[in-house]
């Protein structure tokens, strides 16, 4: 009975199913073994797979090749975008959170975006050991490892599943459970996590900015320059990147539809942020989205231990995640360093709506949220989760991912400047905008069609 009073909504309905399905049989005077046949129809048994989680799906499709075959289906025409939130202050320990909603989530993840503050990255968590055997009341009790946060989710997470993300100050999440967004600031341990399953007609495509020597390497960017060369101190000026240089780092093929380019980068050196610059004119502002923040340390990798070694060992000034595909619909804004009013941060939210072609939803949106570390409680006079609650406030239920960092990048999308000709007319004409910020927040908000 108690197995049975623990089984989740989605499995109470494949019970339903079982008992119907019997009782009709009964009805009609079927025997054992004619009941046992009725319920291997592939119909049934496909209505019945449609209800487990992915974890309870993959395990099943090694039933026989009837079930691989109908689960390999169903797998297939599932592409729910699943999240969450985790903080070392919530009951139950990292296990209980991110290894409950692992096993309940629809879709398998293919890439997993993570955001993880500095001081739980810092920490070792403690886990059951992956060889551990099942504890009773008469054996030992279950033994237990150390590992990082990183580590433990390479384990958890599916090995063909790509972890990419970014170390920062703290990190900005929505709650699967309760669907409450949180801004978890620098002295919190805590990470959010988007999980992103394999999306038709969606390709995610990541690459890594190696660090480059250059005269310029160690000077800081002067984030107030919005020309189209990259100013540092001592009057430094980067040599532009041509468009070729630029494919050699993404190694994007030419065909591929870019929408979005989320750039997490470490240093704040003039190699990368000339490389910014450069994909904004690769691209043109009008068309793609650039847009990110400066942290700690580089997220990447595959999950498996196996996969990729080399690249997850090679040290990266930053990451490079590219979204492309004709579905994908992608709007940004910028809360200025001057607005400090929650009324006006639901304005400038609202700019990202205008030109969506659906409402957004969780079904089909996600929003991503680059702060600076200095417009947390302290900026709005110790009131908490600003920002984000206005985030929710505006697109409600969408859910939101994102970080405190160091220095943001974007802009306004769509970016068009309304300027006179020399007529003194109005004319519509696309120019560079200023791409490198502080003291701002940049929101992006992804929708699929």
């Amino acid at each position: 009975m108690k197995k049975i009073c623990c089984i989740s909504g989605e499995y109470a309905k494949c019970l339903e199913t079982l008992v119907t399905c019997t009782i009709l049989a009964s009805a009609m005077d079927m025997n054992m073994e004619a009941c046992v046949n009725a319920l291997m129809l592939e119909e049934i048994v496909e209505h019945i797979l449609k209800c487990l989680p992915i974890k309870a799906l993959n395990r099943v499709a090694s039933v026989s090749k009837d079930w691989h075959k109908i689960s390999c289906r169903i797998k297939q025409s599932r592409q729910q975008i699943a999240w969450l939130l985790y903080s070392e202050d919530d009951h139950g320990g990292i296990e209980y959170h991110i290894g409950r909603h692992l096993n309940v989530i629809a879709s398998q993840p293919t890439v997993a975006l993570v955001f993880c503050s500095a001081s739980l990255h810092n920490k070792s968590i403690s886990v059951a050991a992956r060889n551990r055997t099942t504890a009773t009341s008469s054996s030992r009790p279950v033994k237990r490892e150390k590992l990082s946060f990183v580590a433990y989710m390479r384990r958890v997470l599916p090995a063909s599943c790509q972890l990419l993300g970014l170390v920062a100050d703290g990190v900005i999440g929505t709650r699967f459970d309760t669907n409450t967004t949180s801004e978890l600031e620098s002295s919190s341990c805590a990470a959010a996590c988007l999980l992103l399953p394999q999306l038709d007609g969606i390709d995610i495509v990541s690459f890594q900015l190696p660090g480059r020597d250059c005269s310029a390497h160690s000077n800081e960017v002067n984030f107030n320059n919005s020309r189209n060369t990259v100013s540092v101190d001592h009057d430094v000026v980067v040599e532009k990147l041509s468009n070729s240089e630029v494919d050699d780092v993404t190694k994007m093929p030419a065909h591929k539809d870019v929408r979005l380019v989320l750039l997490l980068l470490t240093e704040m050196n003039a190699a990368d942020s000339e490389f910014g610059h450069a994909l904004v004119r690769r691209y043109g502002p009008n068309s793609v989205v650039i847009a990110g923040g400066f942290g700690d340390e580089v997220i990447s990798g595959f999950t498996s231990e196996t996969l990729h070694s080399d690249t997850n060992n090679q040290s990266s000034s930053g990451l490079g995640i590219a979204f492309c595909g004709q579905r994908l619909h992608v709007t940004s804004a910028i809360v200025d360093a001057d607005i400090c009013n929650p009324m006006k941060v639901e304005a400038c939210l609202r700019r990202l709506s205008g030109s969506s072609l659906l409402p957004p939803s969780s079904k089909n949106s996600f929003g991503i949220m680059f702060a600076c570390m200095g417009r947390g409680r302290q900026f709005y006079n110790d009131e908490t989760n600003v920002e984000s609650s206005a985030f929710a406030r505006v697109f409600p239920g969408v859910p939101l991912i994102g970080f405190f960092g160091n220095g943001e990048i974007g802009y306004e999308f769509p970016y068009v400047t309304v300027a006179e000709n020399d007529s003194g007319e109005a004319s519509t004409t696309t120019q560079f905008p200023k791409l490198y910020h502080s003291y701002t927040t940049i929101f992006l908000l992804v929708s699929l069609y």
